[in-house]
């Protein structure tokens, strides 16, 4: 019983100790993806925008597109919000200040891909996102999601 507490206890006070950053930059760089599909979600093109450092890369390796700077990242935003799509992360994975998410894209409730995508998060800010590989779905089994197990 003292072994678990004095083990409970150094689980919680060396992050303390440690004054932790990386955890906080982790969960900053989750929720700053979020809030860009949060938004394309809910129509706000501004605040998707405003996700975007002023000097962002975008790269979609699938289409073989590069988007710089918000003049370029704003249409190409325009482009993904549909009315009745929607975003949903569905993984997520760190590693250091890269982050990748798998995103299931739906049109009028009909899941129909996944994306792979990865981000880099300065200042609460996107600096680059990729979008490495899209699965398509030609048919789905309700409840059909990315494997726990399945690597991005």
């Amino acid at each position: 019983m003292k072994a678990r507490l004095l083990i409970a206890l150094f689980i919680l006070i060396v992050p303390v100790l440690l004054n932790a950053p990386p955890a906080q930059a982790n969960v900053e760089s989750v929720f700053t993806v979020d809030s860009l599909f949060t938004a394309l979600n809910t129509g706000e093109m501004d605040a998707a925008l405003a996700a975007f450092a002023a000097d962002a890369l975008v790269e979609n390796r699938v289409r073989g597109e590069t988007y710089q700077g918000a003049a370029e990242i704003e249409p190409m935003l325009q482009a993904m919000q549909r009315e009745g799509r929607q975003y949903e992360i569905v993984r997520v994975e760190m590693v250091g200040d890269t982050i990748t998410v798998a995103v299931e894209i739906s049109d009028r409730g009909q899941m129909w891909g996944t994306e792979t995508i990865t981000a880099e998060v300065r200042e609460g800010k996107l600096q680059k996102l990729t979008v490495s590989a899209i699965q398509l779905k030609l048919w789905r089994c309700p409840g059909d999601r990315v494997p726990a197990n399945q690597s991005l």
